[in-house]
């Protein structure tokens, strides 16, 4: 006997609840891979069993699921074939073959070799000379003990407009919809929701020659600008005319007004995963306030006694 994950889920409607129960998966495997795949039949004594998808779906609480298939039935024995539907060759050879051969004479015993060799006459031509009959098909049957399973609360979606992928894809179809938040999984938008909060942020403090790039391709947000000094400092123009004495003042006048150049660069990962979706969803707003943190500026005015250092020689 077998289980089944761990919940169900019920539903109820118009004609009374229904009860969702996870499909399981059939453990018995087919011995050869290029067998046709099984149809399974389920089936349970205490209630009509109806398929939707990946659920099965039964009126009232059942003990337990069964599943039968019909097994690919074996060869039990070779006949030979008509001979008018032999040519001239095999039906030289079919005069000199048994009528009814068992599956070891086929195989085995009428090989020239006794070793099913696959080169000699007969076994290059067995397959011309006769043609399989099949046993009664087999039908085998799994049973899934489902007394243990506990009612799965269908809650609201905490955060509807947030993403959410479990983390498993092949049992994704078997969580229903209105549940699947409180699975493993994992959300995405932590880029773009720290692009956006790094810009408003940086538009709050109202920084000189502030610049906010976000680069999708790299996933990497970057910052820069001028943080000025608390107390603006003197500074002497060059009485001359030239480019190279307009840079000089520029620098000047920069040096003056402006004690640092900010600037930062940070990679983030889009993805946060978490227990459940409510989880992982404060996760990622834990995540953009900490990536705020690193790219906005902590002050916005630079001490001139220690000249922005932090600390005095």
């Amino acid at each position: 006997m077998s289980t089944i994950p761990k919940w169900y889920v019920r539903e109820d409607t118009l004609a009374g609840p229904l009860y969702f129960y996870p499909r399981p998966a059939v453990t018995e495997r087919m011995e050869h891979a290029w067998d046709r795949p099984k149809e399974y039949r389920w089936s349970s004594q205490d209630s009509v069993v109806d398929v939707r998808g990946a659920y099965l779906v039964t009126q009232q609480p059942v003990s337990e699921f069964m599943a039968s298939w019909d097994k690919r039935p074996e060869v039990d024995h070779y006949e030979l074939r008509a001979m008018a539907s032999l040519d001239s060759l095999v039906r030289s050879l079919a005069e000199r073959a048994p009528a009814i051969a068992s599956v070891e004479q086929y195989t085995r015993e009428l090989c020239e070799y006794d070793s099913n060799c696959g080169e000699c006459t007969w076994c290059s031509f067995r397959s011309k000379l006769y043609e399989p009959v099949y046993a009664s098909p087999v039908v085998e049957t799994e049973v899934f003990d489902v007394t243990n399973l506990v009612e799965l609360a269908t809650t609201p979606d905490p955060h509807p407009d947030y993403s959410w992928t479990l983390d498993s894809p092949p049992l994704a179809a078997m969580y229903p919809d209105r549940a699947s938040h409180q699975f493993p999984g994992y959300t995405t938008g932590l880029f773009a929701l720290t692009a956006a909060a790094v810009q408003d942020e940086m538009n709050r403090l109202d920084l000189p020659r502030v610049e906010v790039n976000a680069w999708r391709h790299s996933m990497e947000v970057s910052t820069s600008c001028r943080i000025p000094w608390d107390v603006p400092r003197e500074w002497t123009a060059i009485q001359r005319r030239s480019q190279e004495a307009r840079r000089l003042n520029r620098e000047r006048q920069d040096a003056a007004l402006f004690g640092m150049r900010w600037h930062q660069t940070l990679k983030i990962n889009d993805r946060v995963a978490g227990e459940t979706k409510e989880a992982a969803v404060a996760r990622l707003l834990e995540k953009v306030a900490e990536n705020v943190a690193l790219l906005v500026p902590p002050h916005t005015e630079a001490c001139g006694t220690c000249s922005g250092m932090g600390y005095t020689k």
